[in-house]
């Protein structure tokens, strides 16, 4: 008896690129509508490319964080097997309209414009998206500023900072140039609001989170709702919720996820500061972000002395002067810059 085929891989357009693959299988799987011989063939498909697997669980991330209920454990570096169902009740109908609507609601849920003919082995490339808005935005040493875009979302960029913005028809993109921005985010399931700091990809539907590109790291800390998180050339994205922080540094290496109060992540919208075993280095970014003269340090062994500080922005100096004394460092103006140094 000839083994039945896999109407899902017969369905399956390999010309697409692979992540609209994968949303495509899980569409069909969400459909509840997969044979044992379409999970066989999932697997298949798993084996053919180290980043199948990887694009199978982004797909799997984005489809919970729109709220669909996707029943997927976790699993690193692939995604799991699957349990499959049993076969009597699972079988494919013979017009697969439930499975149409789950994809066309997964695609709309998206954003991600993916189109697919059911089972007939036609799935044609999206049309381009279509650009609306394109601006970019930035702040004086410091200047705080709040930038209301046309979606509904806000920006609040802090001292020296800018930030690009690109909407589309499926997608809101953002690029923190430099320096600090806080992102409250308008929700629109349809168009996923992403940034990218530095060695740092953030994808959201709608909450408010802190990013801070740094000399060595970009920082994420989320005040409310759920954010994923994604370091350059990773496969696996870390997924944040509120009351969360994680660092991302150049290498692309994820760092301690850690715990934070508001306060201490957002009082540079008042110009108030507070710095918890940070390194000098970092420090001494942001505080170059609201003051002059510009402040350097002398020798680059400073660089990774951790500090801790709690000031407002006119109370810089003194904080700067106590910091020097208590690291037995000297404040040297040399061209119109202050620079940290040993003493001699």
């Amino acid at each position: 008896m000839t083994k039945p085929a896999s109407r899902a891989a017969e369905g399956l357009d390999t010309s697409l690129p692979i992540a609209e693959q994968a949303f495509f299988w899980i569409a069909y799987l969400e459909s509840g509508e997969a044979t044992d011989e379409d999970y066989e063939a999932l697997e298949a498909w798993l084996d053919q490319d180290s980043q199948h697997g990887p694009a199978l669980r982004d797909a799997r991330l984005l489809w919970q964080e729109t709220g669909a209920a996707l029943s997927l454990p976790a699993r690193a570096p692939l995604p799991p097997p699957l349990h499959r169902p049993a076969p009597a009740s699972r079988r494919l109908p013979r017009a697969p309209a439930r499975w149409i609507a789950g994809a066309g609601l997964l695609a709309a849920c998206l954003g991600i414009g993916l189109f697919m003919m059911p089972f007939t082995g036609l799935a044609p490339q999206p049309p381009a998206a279509t650009t609306y808005m394109a601006a970019r935005y930035s702040t004086a040493i410091s200047e705080v500023r709040r930038f209301a875009l046309e979606d509904g979302s806000e920006i609040v960029l802090g001292g020296d900072s800018a930030v690009e913005i690109t909407f589309r028809d499926n997608s809101r993109d953002a690029v923190l140039l430099h320096g600090q921005a806080f992102f409250e985010v308008a929700p629109a399931p349809a168009r996923p609001f992403s940034v990218a700091a530095g060695p740092a990809s953030v994808t959201v539907l709608g909450t408010a989170f802190d990013v801070r590109k740094g000399p060595r790291q970009t920082t994420v800390s989320v005040v409310s709702g759920t954010v994923s998180i994604r370091a350059l050339d990773s496969a696996a994205p870390q997924v944040l919720t509120a009351g969360q922080r994680l660092s991302v540094d150049k290498g692309g290496g994820f760092g301690p996820l850690q715990r934070f109060e508001p306060s201490q992540v957002l009082g540079w919208q008042e110009l108030r500061f507070s710095f918890e075993d940070t390194r000098l280095e970092d420090l001494i970014a942001d505080l170059n972000r609201y003051s002059q003269p510009r402040i350097e340090l002398a020798d680059a062994s400073l660089r990774d002395i951790n500090v801790s500080a709690s000031f407002s922005l006119d109370q810089s100096d003194a904080m700067l002067a106590s910091l020097a004394a208590a690291l037995s460092l000297e404040i040297v103006e040399e061209d119109g810059r202050r620079i940290l140094r040993k003493k001699n």
